[in-house]
């Protein structure tokens, strides 16, 4: 799955109240976000099958403040990312980044929202 998809379904899924996870990625360190069961690697875009899913002990709750400031700063890279590669695209392309820059957008302001009304 290419990045851009990756981030896309990253913020889709945190819009859907996914819940971003304390541990790192076990294969290359990056923010996991989890929801119903289903995590996804917002770094390399792995997801991890389902009976290791079920051997993983379970982790409560929502993510820490720290965690969050991470996603927010992985995040933040790939708007940027994705912002300076529209002046040179045209079509399909800038419509895709056009739409990937919304997400991302929105992610990072529920996730600060959610960041600053923790105590």
């Amino acid at each position: 799955m290419a990045g851009s998809d990756v981030m896309k379904r990253a913020a889709r899924m945190l819009r859907e109240g996914a819940t971003l996870k304390a541990e790192p990625c076990p294969y290359c360190g990056g923010v996991r976000v989890m929801r119903g069961g289903e995590a996804l690697c917002t770094g390399c875009g792995s997801e991890p099958d389902a009976a290791r899913l079920a051997a993983a002990p379970a982790a409560g709750g929502a993510a820490s403040g720290a965690s969050a400031g991470a996603a927010v700063a992985v995040l933040e890279k790939r708007l940027a990312e994705a912002a300076a590669a529209l002046p040179a695209s045209r079509g399909a392309d800038r419509a895709s980044l056009l739409d990937e820059v919304a997400s991302l957008a929105s992610a990072i302001r529920s996730l600060e929202a959610g960041a600053g009304a923790r105590p």
